[in-house]
C-alpha cells in the first residue's frame, strides 16, 4: 500500500513538473511572438522614417548666422530638438519657463534656430535646438535677463 502511494505521489509530482515546463515553454513562445511583432513594427517605423527623412532632407537649406544673443528665456512646453528641424527627434520637453544659454544660431529653411544649453538640467538632455519663436525673451547680456 505504501508503494502505491509513493508511486502515485511520484506520478503527481511528474505531472506537475511536466505541466510547469509546458506552461513555461508556452510563455516563452508567447514572449518570442510578442517580441517578433515589436521588431517588425519598429522595422516598419524605421523604414517609413527613412523614406520620409530622405525626402525631407533633399530641399533643406542651412545658413550659419552670427550669434546675436547669449541668453534667453524659453516658453513653457518647449521641445528641445536633436537637429534644427521641426520633425527631428526630441531630446527633451521643458514644461516651464526656463533661462537658457545660447551657444549657436542657424537658419534652417528660412526659420531661425538656436542651439541652447539648459544649465539647470545638468548634463543629461540639456542641449539641443529650439526655434526662435519658442523664446519669450532673448538678450545679448545676461544682466538684462535678471530684470525680466
Amino acid at each position: 500500500m505504501v508503494r502505491i502511494l509513493i508511486i502515485l505521489l511520484l506520478l503527481v509530482v511528474l505531472a506537475v513538473m511536466y505541466y510547469s515546463l509546458q506552461n513555461e515553454k508556452f510563455n516563452h513562445r508567447k514572449d518570442n511572438m510578442y517580441q517578433s511583432k515589436q521588431i517588425r513594427e519598429l522595422k516598419k517605423k524605421y523604414n517609413d522614417l527613412m523614406r520620409s527623412s530622405s525626402e525631407q532632407f533633399r530641399n533643406i537649406s542651412l545658413n550659419s548666422l552670427p550669434l546675436s544673443a547669449d541668453t534667453g528665456i524659453i516658453a513653457e512646453n518647449t521641445t528641445l530638438h536633436i537637429a534644427p528641424m521641426e520633425r527631428s527627434a526630441s531630446v527633451n520637453t521643458i514644461n516651464y519657463k526656463t533661462q537658457v544659454n545660447i551657444i549657436d544660431q542657424i537658419e534652417c529653411s528660412n526659420t531661425p534656430w538656436y542651439y541652447i544649453e539648459i544649465p539647470s538640467l545638468g548634463t543629461h538632455n540639456s542641449k539641443g535646438w529650439i526655434k526662435k519663436s519658442d523664446f519669450t525673451f532673448i538678450s545679448s547680456t545676461s544682466k538684462e535677463i535678471r530684470n525680466v
